[in-house]
Order: structure tokens, then sequence, then C-alpha cells
């Protein structure tokens, strides 16, 4: 925790206050309990893990040297993969996830939020990641993104799942839910769950198309 962060660091900023008010509160209501520990200490080591602090797969939460200090973007270009197996138990490798890959000398980020959220509106995104703290996100997407990009995507992961529902799949139905894939790997450039599905079952709609096309010569 340098001097100086909860200046330039908003997130930081209102982790510490709201950490503080609470020791504050606390001390109030019972201070025969202010000589107990060394409560600024503990608004310290609260803040730092409430930043910093990354939950684990088995709801353990932990700071890293380096990873705990890369930026959420909400079109991330790399994700953490913690490792279940081994020594020391929460060790975490990095992955690639941009399309593009990750240029020289460009920021490595990643998303803090659960994939669901990155496919909302970004007032919708912000509202779940910062509640009413008044904060908000400063990635790229958020700074430079459009409100008609965000209604695109709603739109196309909508008419994707439409599409590849279509049973039997048809020649309109798989080329449609193919072109929702491409526009949507221009409009959020990085690997998803959600994505990568849909291109599963697409490729299944395909082979049932040949299989009936083989079927009818």
């Amino acid at each position: 925790w340098p001097e100086g962060l909860e200046d330039n660091d908003p997130v930081a900023r209102a982790i510490f206050e709201q950490n503080k008010l609470g020791v504050e509160e606390f001390l109030a209501d019972h201070p025969e309990f202010s000589k107990l520990v060394y409560w600024n200490h503990l608004v310290l080591v609260a803040s730092i893990f409430g930043r910093f602090g990354l939950v684990n797969p088995d709801g353990s939460k932990a700071v890293y040297s380096i990873c705990s200090h890369v930026r959420h973007s909400c079109c991330p270009n790399a994700a953490w993969f913690t490792l279940r197996k081994g020594f020391p138990k929460g060790k975490k490798m990095l992955h690639v996830i941009s399309l593009e890959g990750i240029s020289r000398k460009e920021e490595i980020t990643v998303s803090e939020v659960q994939e669901s959220l990155l496919v909302l509106p970004k007032a919708q995104r912000w509202l779940r990641m910062y509640s009413n703290t008044g904060l908000s996100c400063k990635c790229r997407r958020c700074e430079h993104g459009s409100e008609e990009d965000d209604e695109r995507i709603r739109y196309l992961f909508a008419k994707l799942s439409s599409s590849l529902a279509s049973k039997p799949p048809t020649d309109s139905s798989t080329a449609a839910a193919s072109d929702c894939l491409r526009e949507l790997d221009r409009l959020l450039p990085f690997s998803m769950q959600a994505k990568a599905k849909s291109k599963v079952l697409l490729a299944s709609a395909l082979g049932e198309l040949s299989q009936r096309a083989a079927w009818q010569e």
C-alpha cells in the first residue's frame, strides 16, 4: 500500500475509507476494545486484501506480488488460471485470451467479474461492479465503447441462441449463427466460454447438415 495510493486509485480510496469508517463506528459502540489491537494497522491490512486480494476457487483470498496488480478490463486480453494441485496451493498461471494476442508493451488486463457481466451494457456493468459507490470502470472498452455496441452485443447473443436452437438445423440457421459469432469476435475480441460453447454447437449442427446431405444423395 504505497504512500499516496488513495489519491491515484479511487477504488483503493473507497475501500480504505469504508474500512476506516467501519472501525470508527465499532469503536464508538465498543470503546473498551480501543487498545485491543492496532486498529490503524487492521484498516490497512483489510484495505490491502480488499483492493488487491484475489479469491481462489477454494474460497481463500490471497495477495499476489504480480497478478494482484493487473488491472481489470471489460475487454481483457488475459486470464488467470488457479492451479488446484501441487504446492503452493493457489498458484496462478496466466493465459492469453485476446484473439490477436498481446502486443509488445501492451498492458496486460484481466476481467475481475463473471463473464455474464461482460455482455451487459456499460451502466449495468458498473452497477454490478461498484454498486452505488459512484465509481466507474476506466478500461478501454468503457472509455471508448458505445451504447450501440453494447446493444448490438446483446442482440447478437440472443440471435445466436435462437439460431443454434433451430431443430433441425438449416443452412440459414447455421449461416446466421456463423455471422453472429464473427461479429461477436469483432466486438468482444477475446475468448469467452459462451462463444466457445456456441462454436461447438455450430460445428455439431454443420456436421448434422453434412450427414443429412450425404443421406439424400
